[in-house]
């Protein structure tokens, strides 16, 4: 199939390294937004929120009076520490209390010491329960911007190796064939690649080697609800 002259000069200017870079600078700017308001939407969320109770040093606690909507708290158990919280709440739906599923936060990792709370309307009275002594606890906490670079970064260069390798660049046109021994060792270095991000991702998320204890927990939850509301017995 021929092709004209317009579309190869079109072709051309699309496949300048020019071209290139401001896609790229695109991308940069796109992932910078990403990370900004999409990842770090608790800063958002609770960008007009002030601290209204405060207690330190405690493992059980109760706050009273409150009578505010409240979206974050946040619990420090301290460094190298990990608490196991629960928190129950009496609110505008609910005036005896309904208790939130636990909440697991790392005394290392300070994203996970912002707790979001989906209680319904104000508050009035707020029971917390630790496994271990918390060093500070705080109602309707404004969460800060933790921006983080390296998530900045991967997304970044998966959104530029797209567009690398989209349908009519000039990447695109080259054909797998795996006899050619440059393109084995491609292929196997981005099997390498793989399989130690994939390893990296499931030990980094403990979560996804435990999953048979958090179905288990959430079993026994869906079962003791069914008991106390649905009439069983």
């Amino acid at each position: 199939m021929a092709i004209s002259a317009a579309d190869l000069k079109k072709r051309q200017v699309t496949e300048a390294p020019a071209a290139y870079g401001v896609v790229f600078a695109v991308i940069i700017l796109i992932s910078f937004v990403l990370e900004l308001f999409v990842f770090n939407y608790k800063w958002i969320c609770s960008a007009f929120d002030k601290p209204i109770q405060t207690q330190a040093h405690v493992s059980t606690t109760t706050f009273t009076d409150i009578n505010e909507t409240i979206k974050y708290i946040r619990v420090e158990p301290g460094t190298g520490k990990i608490a196991h919280i629960t928190v129950t709440a009496k609110d505008e739906a609910i005036a005896n209390g309904v208790t939130a599923p636990e909440y697991i936060v790392l005394g290392d990792i300070e994203r996970s010491q912002y707790i979001r709370l989906h209680f319904s309307g104000k508050i009035k009275e707020l029971s917390l329960r630790s496994d271990t002594a918390l060093h500070n606890v705080v109602l309707n906490v404004h969460v800060p911007l933790m921006f983080s670079w390296v998530r900045f970064i991967l997304i970044a260069l998966i959104l530029m190796t797209l567009f690398v390798i989209r349908p009519g660049s000039s990447l695109y046109k080259y054909k797998t064939d795996l006899k050619k021994s440059a393109q084995r060792l491609i292929a196997a270095a981005l099997i390498l690649v793989q399989a130690t991000a994939l390893f990296g991702m499931i030990h980094w998320n403990t979560a996804a080697i435990t999953w048979h204890k958090s179905y288990e927990h959430h079993r026994q939850n869906a079962a003791g609800f069914h008991r106390s509301y649905g009439g069983g017995q």
